[in-house]
């Protein structure tokens, strides 16, 4: 070992040596390299005192063979960095030019081999081509064999891998392949990288027979005789797919200086591949140089050496030292990325250190010779290979947290959206997979499902479709039936590289969604005709190759000048395209240049054809009701399809024909009359044809199988009672009058059914709505154009706030009187009771004394009684949440049974003979009871007066210390705080929740960034917002009303600013439904759900009104305020502040009584922030909690604790109401009163999974909307 100063000096010579000769390097032969080395020394003694004495013991202990031996290589390494861009500037027609300009081309071509026809017809390069592909690989460390492999052996193989990999991809995400068992090797960022080792089999054999025999000489002359396999896989990088790591296959104990590499690899790329689709990147000359970098200069590679991007043509073969430094770069196309790829290694090494070698344990050990052997006994000429399918396809299971991803692998995904509860999935899914099966080998394409009712927010967001065909839809008149089948039907949609969703409406049967999909695929690959002249030989073609073409007839200026002045021509052909992409796979679209086709068939800018004849022309006058120009265009293209053909419905795409507002003309056939059936839909055509003709109207035509529908249009199903034609009005007010059968004995004459048609009225109710559709749109153009700033500071005229409201208001919610209908007189006694039940629950929370809490049970007995001897029926089913668990827990049947009863008694109340004696019976009682209430509180006000003399004083408004009056105040209880890290999903459940105390926790980190106002407004200010501002006299929820509609950046801009909006509060607006995009792409994870409120139990139900409403987003100016209020379905709230400052006031629920209900409503007469203690003195007997909230603090408010809030300072916040076991009965009791008999079923039926884990973790926002909670075990209930 040298001393100290002998190891600085040998170690600062190495590196001047090193600095010196790459920066002489270039201008003078390689020669001397000694002398060199100590000219840089003499030169350079100042590097001596600077060397590092960190770098130096770093090489204490080391030899001195060991130190020349670094600095030997590292002037190596430098000249091979110098060297690459002396023959980088020899390149022809390449300037030189900064690193970072390089051309990618140019690069690629430095390490290119080109071979002759010859050896490419031979299939085995020639000795002198085998000897520059070795320099090369001396030299650069890899080769590039540009398009030596024909295109259809890539595509064969690609066809074959992506299915494999989609089927292994499909069983892992069904459970049916577990990650340690999975099929995959191991590669860098492989989310969306899947590496598949490959079988020896007719798929595979071909390619690489071809690919092997040409480089297998390169091979043996680096690795030696007999290499053997270690690798044989394909890599799919799918779009998405990220950067990986600068990395070396081997270890970095295996590269040394030595040429002789141990493992060599060849990739065969089997699509073009551009530079933003995971090309490779290659750093040259470094499979020798660079082995003595340690990892963390490994990372400052590119900085040293110029990297090498491989966009190459289909059919390139890379062969690569796996010494070299490489990576896989981000697939930021829409194309998936395919290479088969193989290695070999030397006999006599062990398989080196690195990320991946990937092959099948039955090939281990194959020599080449052994190989080639094998390959050539079994080899089938290509032309002759058949693919053979060992396992039958699976659809990918699309979930939320994968459908990014899944959706991207392929161009074309169809998707089976499903709910594993209908009948629907189990009756039509068989033809999908029929389907699956059939395609499985077309590359582009693949058939995906997802489970929409549990994964229903992410179907809501891409494919609305689905969430809008809920199947159980009732009239708001129809009496409520308990186990009515509420699911989603089946729907089908196409995805165009994730994007572009496009509904099948067509009959789900294998071969007519096959015809569709090849359609669609022919369409996207047709590029428009726009050319200089089509010849009307060419152009008959064109509309002869489908049965339906849609031909666009637009100017050249107009398609080819962006920035012209035919601004309504531009906009034509851009609707036209987007209604192209939207009727794709039912019709063919094409665009030709106007003047340059014949004018026969240029008639109109917008055309359609059937089989090849024109069948008309889109004029926006006749299809006028559509806000936009494209959904005109669609509605005219399915109407004039549906008027020309004769399709056939069937229960799966009814709605798309009820969805028209066309009148619909139904054929029910029987199977054994098949001439009859045909002669009838001849005379429906025909029907039609003379319609449209006459009337300008269109008609749908259809046919369905008529023993399946015969029982839905009320005819018979026998050979006798078929065929049969039944008009179908869709817009029919009305279920008596929406379809009509036509009688058999009228015959099937084209005038017959002329006759019955005019006879119906179906075309004049037809024209009619069309009449009015046109008034509507023209009403809302006319409001739009009339609309003006100069509403921006239109004066608030309403009454301040602050005044005393009507004294009659303050008696009841609603005026109850003579004139109230009989519901509305039984609603209000409802409500009344609900609050007496409420007041007799006062005696228990020792507010009272001894003869005053039963002063009030005897008197609410007394009404209770009254009730029962009057009108029975409006009795309440249970009198408590306490009761409703009881009952749920001891005697659910039971309960069911009050419900089903008292819906019964509800919907039929006030129908009977009586009906004017039962009307007047219920105001009488409805007098009784509020007359008695007041009493109720009238003792309680006197009671309290007796030990407290109230004097007439008022706090006044704003006034932020203790309320009081001369003898009394109201103290103020502080609510406790905790830092999020600090209180527990237990702590916070049975300290908080189950004891319905309020409690505010500090700085979760509910967004990934912040979502301030400017955030907000760039991703959703241009959606309308309805505002509202406080008013005292209204009953309404918080004592809000309308106040104005406008664009959320407008209100953003001026509420702070403009006098009148600066009243105005943006109140609960649904971030989920009206700004998705803050929550980022699926899977979601812009956004957490904190622990304590993630087992919100509307996410276990089947989707209702609430499962997707929040959180909410709030905006307001400083001094906004909603009055004291309780939130509604005794929901829990959670509000988390985002700027500005809020004061909150918060009372138990036992303290209701003292807060003055207003009957009916969820509003108190106090004013919390202003009490009137001279009106309302039992409010100073309230137990009132106070706090200000700061930004990052997230308030908790228990289910059916009164509260009011205002806004110290212009604010944003955002809330969330919830329910769990904290709250469930609760909830139910309330939504029972409030007759919500949907939601008690679904919160109460025996599928429903109660409980909390107290392990909770918290959830981004996709993990919250897509848990299994059928499969979570709970311990909190």
């Amino acid at each position: 070992m040298p001393q100290r100063s002998v190891l600085v000096a040998l170690v600062a010579l190495a590196l001047t040596g090193g600095v010196f000769i790459a920066r002489n390097l270039a201008a003078t032969e390689l020669t001397s390299l000694e002398q060199r080395l100590q000219q840089g020394f003499v030169q350079r003694p100042d590097i001596i005192q600077q060397t590092s004495s960190s770098l130096v013991d770093t090489f204490q202990g080391a030899s001195v063979e060991d130190i020349l031996h670094l600095g030997q290589q590292f002037v190596y390494g430098q000249i091979a960095k110098a060297m690459l861009e002396l023959e980088y500037q020899k390149v022809p027609w390449v300037k030189v030019a900064p690193r970072k300009n390089y051309s990618q081309k140019a690069t690629v071509d430095l390490l290119s081999l080109q071979l002759s026809e010859k050896e490419l017809k031979d299939g085995k390069m020639n000795p002198g081509t085998t000897l520059k592909g070795i320099r090369k690989m001396h030299a650069f460390g890899g080769v590039v064999l540009q398009g030596i492999v024909p295109q259809k052996l890539c595509a064969d193989i690609y066809r074959h891998t992506l299915v494999e990999t989609k089927r292994v991809m499909a069983a892992e995400a069904a459970g049916k392949i577990s990650s340690d068992d999975s099929e995959f090797g191991s590669i860098q960022a492989n989310e969306l990288r899947k590496d598949l080792p490959l079988k020896l089999n007719n798929e595979s054999i071909a390619i690489f027979r071809h690919t092997l025999r040409l480089v297998q000489d390169i091979i043996v002359e680096k690795l030696g005789p007999e290499p053997k396999l270690v690798e044989f896989s394909s890599l799919l990088s799918f779009p998405g797919a990220g950067n990986q790591e600068m990395h070396p296959d081997a270890g970095m104990d295996d590269i040394d200086d030595s040429n002789d590499a141990d493992v060599i690899s060849a990739f065969v790329y089997l699509v073009n591949v551009s530079e933003n689709m995971a090309a490779l990147e290659f750093l040259p000359r470094t499979h020798t140089y660079y082995h003595f970098i340690d990892e963390h200069e490994m990372g400052n590679l590119q900085d040293t050496i110029v990297p090498i991007r491989m966009t190459v043509p289909v059919g390139t073969v890379i062969l690569m030292d796996s010494r070299t430094h490489h990576r896989g770069t981000a697939n930021t196309s829409p194309r998936n990325r395919p290479v088969f790829y193989f290695s070999f290694m030397a006999a006599n090494e062990d398989p080196p250190d690195g990320p991946t070698y990937s092959l099948r344990k039955e090939y281990e050990g194959l020599t080449l010779t052994t190989l080639m052997t094998k390959i050539d006994s079994h080899f089938t000429p290509h032309e002759n290979i058949e693919i053979q399918t060992e396992r039958q396809n699976i659809p990918l299971e699309l979930t939320t947290m994968n459908f990014n991803s899944m959706i991207k692998i392929s161009r074309f995904s169809f998707v089976a959206f499903y709910d594993p509860r209908s009948a629907s999935y189990n009756i039509l899914n068989s033809q999908f997979m029929t389907l699956a099966n059939k395609m499985q080998n077309v590359s582009d394409l693949t058939f995906c499902k997802l489970d929409g009712a549990r994964h229903s927010y992410l179907a809501d967001q891409i494919a609305p479709m689905f969430s809008e065909s809920d199947q159980a839809v009732r009239d708001d008149d129809d009496i409520f039936v308990f186990g009515s089948p509420n699911y989603f039907p089946y729907i089908l949609v196409l995805f165009e590289y994730g994007m572009n969703p496009v509904e099948y409406t067509g009959v789900v049967e294998s071969e007519s969604m096959r015809q569709f999909l090849y359609r669609r695929f022919e369409s996207s690959a047709r590029k428009d005709l726009i050319e200089d002249e089509i010849s009307e030989d060419k152009l008959k073609k064109i509309l002869d190759s489908d049965d339906f073409v849609m031909l666009g007839c637009f100017k050249t200026e107009t398609l080819y000048n962006s920035n012209g002045s035919d601004t309504e021509g531009r906009e034509l052909v851009a609707s036209f395209r987007n209604a192209s992409n939207e009727l794709s796979g039912w019709v063919t679209s094409r665009e030709v240049q106007a003047n340059h086709v014949p004018a026969l068939y240029c008639r109109k800018p917008v055309q359609l054809f059937y089989q090849g004849e024109f069948l008309d022309a889109w004029n926006i006058d006749t299809w006028f009701a559509h806000e936009q120009m494209v959904d005109s265009i669609v509605h005219w293209v399915e109407a004039s399809m549906r008027s020309s053909y004769v399709w056939e419905l069937t229960p799966d795409n009814s709605h798309r024909f009820l969805d028209m507002p066309e009148p619909l003309l139904v054929l029910l056939t029987h199977p054994d009359e098949e001439d009859e059936n045909n002669v009838v839909k001849q005379a429906l055509l025909a029907a039609s044809k003379h319609v449209k003709a006459e009337s300008k109207t269109l008609v749908q035509l259809s046919w369905a199988n008529g023993p399946e529908f015969a029982s839905q249009f009320r005819v018979g199903s026998s050979q006798k009672d078929l065929p049969r034609i039944v008009f179908v009005n869709t817009l029919a007010e009305t279920e008596e009058v929406s379809y009509h059968a036509m009688k058999r004995k009228k015959g099937f004459s084209v005038n017959a059914i002329l006759k019955e048609a005019q006879r119906l009225g179906l075309l004049t109710s037809y024209k009619k709505a069309q009449a009015n559709a046109r008034m509507r749109l023209e009403r809302k153009n006319r409001a739009k154009t009339e609309t003006s700033d100069s509403n921006i500071n239109i004066t608030d005229n309403s009454e301040d706030s602050d005044d005393e409201p009507d004294e009659d208001l303050l008696e009841t919610a609603t005026s109850i009187d003579s004139n109230s209908t009989t519901s509305e007189i039984a609603t209000s006694i409802s409500a009344h009771l609900v609050v007496l039940h409420e007041y007799m629950d006062y005696q228990y929370k020792g507010y009272a004394n001894a003869s005053g809490a039963k002063e009030i049970v005897e008197k609410g007995l007394m009404i209770l009684k009254k009730v029962k001897s009057t009108l029975p029926e409006l009795n309440l089913i249970t009198v408590s949440a306490k009761k409703i668990e009881e009952m749920l827990r001891g005697n659910k049947t039971g309960l069911i049974n009050l419900v089903k009863e008292k819906i019964k008694q509800l919907h039929y109340f006030g129908q009977s003979t009586g009906a004017v004696k039962l009307k007047s019976k219920a105001l009488r009682l409805h007098q009784y009871i509020t007359h008695s209430m007041k009493d109720i509180v009238k003792s309680l006000e006197a009671d309290f007066r007796k030990n407290v003399p109230i004097e007439a004083e008022v706090v006044v408004a704003g006034d932020r210390s203790d309320f009081h009056s001369s003898s009394r105040k109201i103290e103020k209880i502080a609510i406790d705080r905790f830092d999020y890290k600090d209180l527990s999903m237990e702590k916070f459940y049975y300290d908080y929740a189950k004891k319905k105390r309020p409690v505010i926790i500090e700085n979760f980190p509910m967004t990934k960034r912040p979502w301030s106002l400017d955030y907000i407004d760039e991703l959703c200010g241009d959606r309308l917002v309805d505002l509202v501002k406080r008013s005292t006299e209204t009953s309404s929820w918080g004592g809000l009303v309308d106040a104005e509609e406008l664009e959320l950046s407008e209100f953003i801009e001026t509420y702070t600013t403009n006098t009148s909006r600066s009243s105005y509060y943006l109140h609960d607006w649904g971030l989920p439904s009206h700004c998705p995009k803050l929550f980022g792409d699926p899977p979601y994870d812009e956004f957490s759900m904190p622990k304590y409120f993630a087992g919100d139990y509307f996410q276990r139900v089947f989707p209702n009104n609430y499962q997707h409403s929040w959180p909410s987003l709030f905006i307001g100016a400083k001094g906004t305020q909603s009055d004291l209020h309780v939130d509604s379905g005794g929901t829990n709230f959670w509000m988390y502040l985002m700027s500005g400052e809020k004061e909150w006031r918060f009372f138990p629920r036992e303290d209701i009584v003292n807060l003055y209900p207003r009957w009916g409503t969820a509003k108190f007469e106090v004013d919390a922030f202003n009490p009137d203690f001279k009106k309302y003195p039992l409010f100073e007997k309230a137990n009132m909690f106070y706090t200000i909230q700061k930004p990052g603090d997230l308030v908790f408010i228990p289910g059916g604790n009164p509260h009011a809030v205002r806004n110290n300072d212009h604010i944003h916040s955002m809330s969330m109401n919830y329910v769990d076991a904290s709250n469930y009965y609760l909830h139910l009791w309330t939504i029972l009163n409030d007759e919500d008999w949907r939601g008690f079923e679904l919160m109460s039926n025996g599928d429903f999974p109660e409980g909390l884990d107290s392990s909770q973790q918290d959830l981004t926002w996709g993990e919250f909307k897509s848990t299994n909670w059928s499969a979570k075990t709970f311990d909190i209930f």
